[in-house]
C-alpha cells in the first residue's frame, strides 16, 4: 500500500507537467495550422483565385470590413463573403497583398497587411495598411475582421498589444 501511495504522489506531481507540455505542443501545432490556412488565403487572393477561398471558409463565416469603406457589412455565409471578396478585387486592375507580420493566439490569427493597389478607373496607385484577424474552427475560417488600427484588431480578439507579445 505504501508503494501505491508513493506512486500516486509521484504521478500527481509529474503527470500535470506532461499534460501541460502535451497541451502546449498540440496548441502550438494547431496554431501553426491556423497560420498556414490564413497564409494560404493570402496566396489565393494574390493569384486572383477568389473562388478558391471557398474551401478555406466555414459555411457560417462572417466578414467584418474596416470602417469607412462604402460597404457596411457584416457579410454572413460563405456565398456572401465570396461575393464581397470578388467585388473588392474587381475595383483594382492590379493589386498585391503582403503580410508583414502574423501570429496565432488561441483560435485567432492576427496578420498585419500591406495591400498595394491600382485603381481600375482612376489608375491611381496606393498602399493600404491594416490588420486582419481570423478566427478558425475545425480548420476553417469562421470569422474575419479587418481594422485600420492594430490595437482595435487585437481588441476584437480580446487581446491587447501586451498580451499579443506574451510567449513571442
Amino acid at each position: 500500500m505504501i508503494c501505491a501511495s508513493a506512486f500516486t504522489r509521484k504521478r500527481k506531481r509529474v503527470f500535470p507537467d506532461t499534460l501541460d507540455k502535451a497541451r502546449r505542443d498540440t496548441l502550438r501545432a494547431m496554431s501553426q495550422e491556423n497560420v498556414d490556412i490564413v497564409r494560404r488565403s493570402t496566396e489565393l487572393w494574390n493569384a486572383g483565385d477568389v473562388e478558391g477561398l471557398r474551401e478555406l471558409f466555414h459555411p457560417d463565416v462572417v466578414l467584418h470590413i474596416a470602417e469607412g469603406l462604402p460597404e457596411k457589412g457584416p457579410f454572413s455565409g460563405v456565398d456572401e463573403v465570396i461575393k464581397q471578396y470578388r467585388r473588392m478585387g474587381e475595383d483594382f486592375t492590379q493589386h498585391h497583398l503582403e503580410s508583414t507580420d502574423s501570429e496565432a493566439r488561441g483560435d485567432w490569427v492576427i496578420v498585419r497587411y500591406c495591400w498595394t493597389v491600382r485603381g481600375d478607373y482612376s489608375g491611381i496607385e496606393g498602399e493600404l495598411r491594416y490588420t486582419g484577424v481570423f478566427r478558425l474552427r475545425t480548420g476553417k475560417i469562421i470569422e474575419v475582421r479587418y481594422c485600420w488600427d492594430h490595437a482595435e484588431a487585437l481588441a476584437a480578439t480580446g487581446l491587447s498589444e501586451q498580451d499579443a507579445h506574451v510567449d513571442s
